[in-house]
């Protein structure tokens, strides 16, 4: 997964990324029994995890569904295809705005599509993530004045050593 597929925000004192992992967090989701999608934990994904209470509520405080959006091409930033068998059941974005959202995954648990559609797996799902947090970017590079002042340095000590052997 890269940083393409998730966020990363600070909450107070923790930074924290976020996957909007499916649609759905039931493992199965059918259609007229026939299996259209399965959903995985977010142990299949390093690093991954379910949220704390205390993550949740930074959740619900902080963040919003625009922050799952990049802001210059308008696409959702998902991690859908890491976490579902079928990536074109994609997320929505209504669910989130009425707070149909979920921080579980149910394992060993099936849902139709057509008989249970109001039922406790059709909320969009969300993992965690404390060990990618502030790894993504460029990492910085040092001053010119920095490695000059450096360089410097090591000439000079390399000359005084030269001048103490001879």
């Amino acid at each position: 997964m890269t940083d393409e597929n998730y966020i990363t925000f600070e909450h107070d004192e923790a930074t924290l990324s976020w996957a909007w992992a499916s649609n759905y967090n039931v493992q199965n989701y059918t259609v007229f029994g026939d299996l259209i999608n399965e959903f995985s934990g977010p142990e299949t994904q390093e690093g991954w995890r379910l949220a704390t209470d205390d993550e949740i509520s930074y959740f619900k405080r902080d963040l919003t569904a625009s922050n799952f959006f990049d802001q210059t091409s308008g696409i959702a930033i998902t991690a859908i295809s890491f976490f579902n068998t079928n990536p074109a059941k994609g997320v929505s974005v209504s669910d989130f705005n009425i707070n149909d959202i979920s921080f579980d995954y149910i394992e060993n648990s099936t849902m139709d599509g057509i008989f249970s559609y109001y039922a406790e797996g059709a909320f969009d799902t969300f993992f965690v993530s404390d060990s990618l947090a502030g790894t993504s970017g460029p990492r910085p590079i040092p001053e010119p004045l920095t490695i000059i002042l450096f360089a410097t340095a090591l000439i000079t000590l390399q000359i005084r050593q030269n001048k103490k052997s001879a």
